[in-house]
């Protein structure tokens, strides 16, 4: 756009031209220019000023915007001060032909950009009745500044600070969006956006990754949450129903369980102005936004709270049926004198004798297992860890059970001479190879059992090995057995002995010393489970 300077009509042309030009920028280094350059057009100045007023401080300063010397920008006036604090105090435009002439004038500018001013015309910017700051044209071309050149800047200076607010404004929204774009991308829970017909109008990437992945762009509700179970239904996120907040939980049971939670609001959604890719919505037309994060853990701790009991129940009620029956026994035979064959009573009474006894130390050891496995939650302490060869924890321990070895048709074989000495706690080593034996007998129906230990070094480690030539686990059970109080049946019926803490237990303790557990695992063909303890350094000499 090109102004030219002409007669008070053509003034007012090219004002309104500017003011149309004006309206159309929205960057505010842009306004701020091309108000210079205009007001110099309009009333046929050298040069223009434009001052800016701070609110805070009560100042009028130059932006760094204007694109000044740096020397101008440590530059503030008060109101009240200089030909620009007069004009921002009073609110009144100021001429004067000769700027020496009148005390008012300042000569700090000139010094420190070393431009000489001869001549000024400044006018307040007001906008709504707040002032936006001070316009200034410098130096007349041709004559003085007169009437016509003061309503003419008076009207462009109005139009600049509407310019300039509305740029302002424009910008702050614009960081405004900013830092909710951040926030919204940033976040680490799942947020969608979608209008009333389940259409997704915005998911940042948490919602992508939690849902269906990055393969494809999130189109709608229903193609976010394709196979998941909703609760409430999906339906009722986007159905008609009036609600403002609403928890729901969203499950999906494959390729793995992924439970997701949270809540969706009922928001209301601006209409959209009409195009061809645009979703014309009615004003009050409620939209949908869902947040939502993974509660997949929680849920599984949650379902183990919940099913605790339960457990506790069906592994207790089995030797605790046991031990009242018999002991219900023993106590009519004591109480009730009975004709009959007394040798049959005797093979009796020790049948229940034994029966409680067994049982009672059965029940005992669940206990036992459960206590140590809470104890285990701490590390030991250093001064509880001794150096000692790996084989002697298993030795150790297939002397502990060779009773109950032998009751099970269990055959024990293997090498055992070998001789590496790891550092580690005694007895809970022992409590875990104790484990990984007793895993491999009593998940194996077979009337007679074959366990190989084997011992090895490997890579700084030294390694116990116990297999079975038991069923195996399913490959969809091989992560999940080390799990707390996870056992594979096809029906959990409590009749497998323990809690199914043996290899969780056996874990954690070959992470405290910092070795590992491994598993290898066939269909059919038995199960090897390898413990893993870093071998002990050699004594200092």
């Amino acid at each position: 756009m090109t102004l030219k300077p002409g007669k008070t009509s053509d003034a007012l042309e090219l004002l309104v031209e500017a003011g149309r030009f004006l309206s159309s920028k929205l960057d505010v280094e842009d306004v701020f220019q091309e108000v210079l350059r205009l007001s110099t057009r309009i009333v046929s100045a050298s040069t223009a000023s434009l001052l800016l007023y701070d609110e805070t401080s009560r100042e009028l300063y130059f932006d760094v915007a204007l694109g000044l010397p740096a020397e101008l920008l440590d530059l503030r006036f008060k109101l009240g001060e200089g030909i620009a604090g007069i004009v921002a105090l009073g609110r009144k435009p100021f001429v004067v032909d000769d700027v020496r002439s009148t005390t008012l004038w300042n000569s700090q500018v000139d010094e420190k950009s070393g431009f000489t001013t001869r001549s000024m015309l400044a006018v307040p910017m007001v906008f709504q009745g707040k002032l936006v700051g001070v316009l200034e044209a410098v130096n007349k071309i041709e004559g003085s500044f007169g009437p016509a050149d003061v309503a003419a800047l008076e009207a462009l200076a109005l139009q600049a600070a509407i310019a300039i607010e509305n740029a302002r404004l424009f910008s702050r929204l614009q960081e405004e969006k900013s830092k909710l774009d951040s926030v919204f991308l940033e976040m680490a829970d799942g947020a969608i956006l979608a209008d009333e017909k389940g259409r997704v109008l915005l998911a940042n990437p948490a919602a992508v990754r939690l849902t269906q992945g990055p393969q494809a762009p999130l189109e709608s509700l229903s193609q976010v949450f394709d196979g998941f179970q909703t609760v409430p239904a999906l339906e009722e996120l986007t159905g008609s129903r009036s609600f403002q907040a609403l928890d729901f939980t969203a499950e999906r049971e494959k390729p793995k369980t992924l439970v997701l939670a949270g809540k969706a609001l009922r928001v209301e959604m601006a209409s959209e102005g009409s195009g061809k890719r645009s979703r014309a919505r009615k004003a009050g037309e409620a939209g949908r936004l869902l947040i939502f994060r993974d509660e997949t853990e929680k849920a599984r701790e949650d379902k183990l709270k919940r099913t605790f009991l339960s457990l506790i129940s069906h592994k207790l009620k089995t030797p605790l049926t046991s031990v009242l029956g018999y002991a219900e026994v023993l106590s009519e035979e004591a109480h009730e004198s009975r004709p009959g064959d007394e040798a049959a009573r005797e093979r009796m009474r020790k049948k229940a004798a034994s029966a409680i006894v067994s049982q009672s130390k059965y029940l005992s050891s669940l206990v036992d297992r459960l206590l140590l496995y809470v104890s285990l939650e701490n590390p030991p302490h250093p001064a509880d860890m001794d150096v000692f060869p790996l084989e002697e924890a298993a030795r150790q321990t297939l002397e502990d059970l060779s009773g109950w070895l032998q009751a099970s048709h269990a055959e024990i074989e293997g090498d055992l001479r070998s001789s590496t000495p790891v550092q580690g706690h005694r007895s809970y080593l022992r409590v875990a190879v104790k484990n990984l034996v007793e895993n491999a007998v009593k998940f194996n129906a077979k009337p007679s059992k074959k366990v190989r230990l084997r011992l090895a070094r490997q890579d700084g480690h030294a390694l116990l090995s116990v297999q079975d030539d038991g069923p195996g686990i399913p490959p969809e059970d091989q992560e999940r057995i080390f799990s707390r109080f996870y056992q594979v049946e096809p029906v959990f019926t409590g009749q497998v002995e323990g809690w199914g803490l043996g290899l969780a237990l056996a874990q954690k303790v070959a992470r405290w010393h910092g070795g590992r557990l491994d598993l290898s695992s066939k269909l059919g063909s038995g199960t090897t489970v390898t413990l893993a303890i870093p071998i002990a350094a050699p004594p200092a000499r």
